[in-house]
């Protein structure tokens, strides 16, 4: 059976750092890409996705709004239900 994974806000914002050499960041990430590459589906749900952008407006967190809307938040994340987006593998 696949894992199915439905992000928080917490790793969410994490992933959205824009500092990769954060080891928090990085962890996160690394994380996320290796459940990916074992097959699991990640979504995210449009109430995590609003929280987070809307604590980034609010920060004036420009840069990692812009990570969050090009896609470098998430390594990969495949379409479903919850999905107010798609992402890519970094291999694709």
């Amino acid at each position: 059976m696949t894992d199915r994974i439905a992000l928080d806000s917490s790793p969410l914002s994490l992933a959205a750092h824009p500092n990769e050499r954060e080891p928090r960041v990085k962890e996160v990430r690394d994380w996320l890409e290796a459940q990916l590459a074992a097959g699991a589906v990640v979504f995210l749900p449009e109430i995590t996705d609003y929280e987070v952008r809307r604590e980034l407006l609010r920060l004036q967190r420009q840069r990692s709004i812009g990570c969050l809307g090009m896609g470098k938040a998430i390594p990969a994340i495949r379409p479903g239900a919850a999905t107010p987006y798609t992402f890519r593998t970094r291999s694709s």
